[in-house]
C-alpha cells in the first residue's frame, strides 16, 4: 500500500538522476500495556516514494508485533506487552513497490502503563480449613472464589503462620490437601488469589492443629508378668506413645495375634481366661479419635499358677502328632522331660533336648510314638492317643520307604544313593550309579520332602523281599504321577521272570506276562494319588483290585488276564519295571509293600493317615471314616 503517513526519521533511497528522500512512516509509536494481541498499533506508509508498497516486519526481536492479515500496512500487537517487564521494544519495517530498492525503518514503540488490579480478599464464608487427622496432613476448602479483578486469577496461594506464600497448585474451588505439618501444634493460615497485577489482599487468618493417629508402643512403654493365679498376665503402663495431637482414650490388646481386644482404658491391665503354662505373645496399640496405632513390639509370657501341680498335656488344636504338629504342658508343673514310649505303656525315655513345656513340635523319628511329660515333682503327665501310622500294620509290612523321614535319606548335594526301610525288616534300597540316583530336598508335599524321579531314577534291592510263587502281596504308593509317562512306581519278583509291580499312570497292575488296567480316577499330571493295588495269593491277574484316593476302582482293559505269576526272591526295583524299563519321571512321597492282602480296616486308615498327613484330604470321598479326622491309637 501506498500514501503519506506520520512519523519519525528518514530514509533515502538511490534513484536514477539523483537523490530522492523517502521514508517509511508509522502514525503512532505507543501501545498501552493491556493491548490484546490483534489490537492496533499504528498504520504505515512511506512518504517520498511511488507506487504501490509491501510491508513486511524483518526484526522484532522481542516478538511483540505483527501485520494485518488484509491490510499489511497495519501494525498491530503480536505479543503479550508489560509495561513492568519492558517500557519499549524495537520494530523494523521494509516496505517495497517492487520496482526501487526496498527501503526500511526501524520504529521504537513505547508501552504505556496501565494500573491493575488485583484480586478481591477472600471472606470468611470462601473457604475453610480442617485436620484431615492422617498424621500431619491438613486441607484448605475454597468454597467461593473473589472477584478477579484486572484478571483472570491465575494462581491461588496460601500462608502458613505469616510466612512466604506458596502456591496450591490450581485456580479452582475444591480441596486442597497440604502435608508435611507437625501433629499437635496449631497453624494460623491465610490464602489470597493471584492475577497478572499480584496477590490479592490475605484473607483472615484461620487456625488448625493437625493430628493423627498414636504412635506404636515401644519396648520400654510396658511391660508384661506372670500373676501366678491361675491363667492371668498383668501388663503395667510405664509410659503412653505419642498421641499426636489428639488424646488417646484407649489402649487394645491381642493375644497371639488374634482380635484386638479393649483393655477400658490407658493404665494397667490384666489379662485373664489364659491357659496355664502356655506361652502366649501379646502385642498393644494405642487408639485416639483418629484410628489406632497398629501393634508395638511383641512380649511373650507363660501364664502359671503358684505351686504347679500334676502336668496336663495335649496336641493344638486340629493336630495328632503328624511331622509338624506340636505337643504342649497346658497346666500343672513345667519343670521337666518330654518322654517318649512305643506303646504307651513301658519303655518310656527323655526325648534329648526337650525340656521346654511350651512343647515339642514333631519329628520324623517320633512319629507314631506315645508322647507325655514328665516333671520334676508332681510325676508323668496323661498320654494322648496318637495317630496311626504305617508300621501299626505289623508283620505284614514289608517295605516302607518313607521320603519325609530325611534322616533315614543317604544323600550327596541331592543326590539319592540309599533309602532306609523303616518298616523294621531292614530291607534298605540303593542306586550306586549317579546319573540313576533321584533327588531329594528339591520337591515338598504339604511341607513335607519327597523324592524326585527324572525318567531315569531308581532304587533296587537284589531280592523280592521274599516274595516267591503266587504270594498276597499289596503294593501302596503315594504319588504325583505325570500323565503318559509309562512308568512303574514299584515291583517285586524277579526280573527274568514275572512280578507284581504298580503303574500309577493308566492305574495299572503289571506282571511281566500280562496287565490289569483300572478306570475311575485318571492321574492329572498336578493330583497326588493314594493308590492301593491288592494281589491275591495264588490269583489270576484279572483276580485283582486297586483303590485310589479312597475309591474303588473299576476293572478295565487287560493283557492275558487269566495268567498269574511264579515269582523268584530275585529282585525289588521303586521307581521303574523290574526289569529297569518304564521308570518314572514324577515325584513319590511313600510306598509300601505288604505280604497280605491289606484289610479294608488297614486301607481306610493308611488313607486316612495320608489324607491327614499331607493335606489331601478334599481327595476322600465324602463318607470315608477319616474323611474328617486321621485314624488315632490309644496307649497300653
Amino acid at each position: 500500500m501506498s500514501g503519506l503517513g506520520l512519523g519519525l526519521g528518514l530514509t533515502s533511497r538511490a534513484a536514477a538522476g539523483g537523490t530522492i528522500a523517502s521514508s517509511v512512516m508509522l502514525d503512532s509509536a505507543s501501545v498501552a500495556e493491556d493491548a490484546n494481541v490483534g489490537d492496533l498499533v499504528g498504520n504505515l506508509s512511506v512518504v517520498g516514494g511511488s507506487g504501490s508498497y509491501t510491508f513486511s516486519i524483518t526484526a522484532d526481536p522481542d516478538s511483540k508485533f505483527q501485520l494485518d492479515g488484509g491490510d499489511d500496512s497495519i501494525l498491530e500487537v503480536g505479543g503479550a506487552l508489560d509495561y513492568e517487564t519492558a517500557t519499549s521494544h524495537t520494530v523494523t519495517i521494509e516496505a517495497d513497490n517492487g520496482v526501487d530498492d526496498p527501503i526500511s525503518r526501524q520504529f521504537t514503540i513505547q508501552v504505556t502503563n496501565v494500573v491493575e488490579t488485583a484480586p478481591a480478599q477472600f471472606g470468611a464464608g470462601d473457604w475453610s480449613v480442617a485436620d484431615l487427622g492422617t498424621n500431619g496432613d491438613i486441607a484448605i476448602t475454597i468454597a467461593t472464589l473473589p472477584d478477579p479483578g484486572d484478571g483472570p486469577i491465575t494462581d491461588l496461594e496460601y500462608q502458613v503462620d505469616g510466612g512466604g506464600w506458596s502456591s496450591l497448585g490450581d485456580v479452582v474451588t475444591g480441596a486442597y490437601p497440604l502435608s508435611g505439618f507437625t501433629d499437635g501444634t496449631e497453624y494460623d493460615i491465610a490464602i489470597r488469589a493471584v492475577n497478572a497485577a499480584g496477590g490479592g489482599t490475605a484473607s483472615a487468618t484461620k487456625a488448625v492443629t493437625p493430628t493423627g493417629i498414636p504412635d506404636a508402643f515401644e519396648a520400654a512403654d510396658w511391660s508384661v508378668a506372670d500373676a501366678t493365679t491361675g491363667g492371668q498376665l498383668d501388663v503395667t503402663i510405664s509410659s503412653l506413645p505419642a498421641a499426636n495431637g489428639s488424646a488417646i482414650t484407649d489402649i487394645e490388646y491381642r493375644v497371639d495375634g488374634g482380635s484386638w481386644v479393649s483393655s477400658g482404658g490407658t493404665s494397667d491391665f490384666s489379662i485373664t481366661g489364659l491357659t496355664d503354662d502356655v506361652e502366649v505373645d501379646i502385642e498393644l496399640q494405642a487408639v485416639n479419635a483418629n484410628g489406632d496405632s497398629g501393634a508395638g513390639d511383641l512380649k511373650s509370657e507363660t501364664p502359671t499358677t503358684a505351686g504347679g501341680g500334676a502336668p496336663v498335656v495335649a496336641w493344638g488344636t486340629g493336630e495328632y502328632g503328624f511331622i509338624g504338629d506340636t505337643i504342649s504342658v497346658t497346666s500343672g508343673d513345667t519343670t521337666g522331660n518330654w518322654q517318649s514310649s512305643a506303646d504307651g505303656a513301658t519303655g518310656w525315655a527323655n526325648i534329648s533336648g526337650e525340656t521346654t513345656a511350651a512343647g515339642f513340635t514333631q519329628t520324623a523319628a517320633y512319629e507314631g510314638k506315645f508322647l507325655r511329660w514328665n516333671d520334676d515333682t508332681n510325676g508323668a503327665s496323661n498320654v494322648p492317643d496318637r495317630v496311626w501310622v504305617p508300621p501299626d500294620l505289623g508283620a505284614e509290612l514289608e517295605l516302607f520307604l518313607d521320603f519325609a523321614n530325611e534322616a533315614e535319606i543317604t544323600e550327596t548335594s541331592g543326590a539319592v544313593s540309599q533309602v532306609d526301610d523303616v518298616s523294621g525288616n531292614g530291607n534298605d534300597v540303593t542306586q550306586g550309579t549317579g546319573s540313576a540316583q533321584p533327588t531329594t530336598g528339591s520337591v515338598t508335599l504339604n511341607g513335607l520332602n519327597v523324592l524326585d524321579f527324572d525318567g531315569g531314577d531308581y532304587l533296587s534291592r537284589a531280592d523280592a523281599l521274599g516274595f516267591t510263587g503266587n504270594p498276597a502281596i499289596t503294593l501302596a504308593a503315594l504319588s504325583q504321577p505325570l500323565v503318559g509317562n509309562d512308568g512303574t512306581v514299584i515291583t517285586v519278583g524277579s526280573s527274568s521272570g514275572t512280578s507284581v509291580g504298580w503303574k500309577p499312570d493308566d492305574a495299572s497292575g503289571r506282571f511281566g506276562n500280562g496287565y490289569q488296567v483300572f478306570t475311575g480316577i485318571d492321574a492329572d499330571s498336578t493330583t497326588w494319588m493314594m493308590d492301593i493295588f491288592i494281589h491275591p495269593e495264588s490269583s489270576q491277574h484279572q483276580d485283582c483290585s486297586a483303590y485310589r484316593n479312597g475309591t474303588s476302582l473299576t476293572k478295565g482293559s487287560s493283557g492275558n488276564p487269566t495268567n498269574s505269576v511264579s515269582l523268584d526272591d530275585d529282585s525289588t526295583v521303586m521307581g521303574a519295571f523290574i526289569s529297569l524299563s518304564q521308570p518314572i519321571d514324577y515325584p513319590v512321597a511313600q510306598v509300601l509293600v505288604l505280604s497280605s492282602e491289606i484289610s479294608s480296616a488297614n486301607r481306610l486308615s493308611l488313607e486316612g493317615y495320608w489324607a491327614h498327613r499331607c493335606d489331601l484330604t478334599d481327595s476322600l470321598p465324602g463318607g470315608h471314616t477319616y474323611k474328617s479326622t486321621p485314624p488315632t491309637v490309644e496307649a497300653l
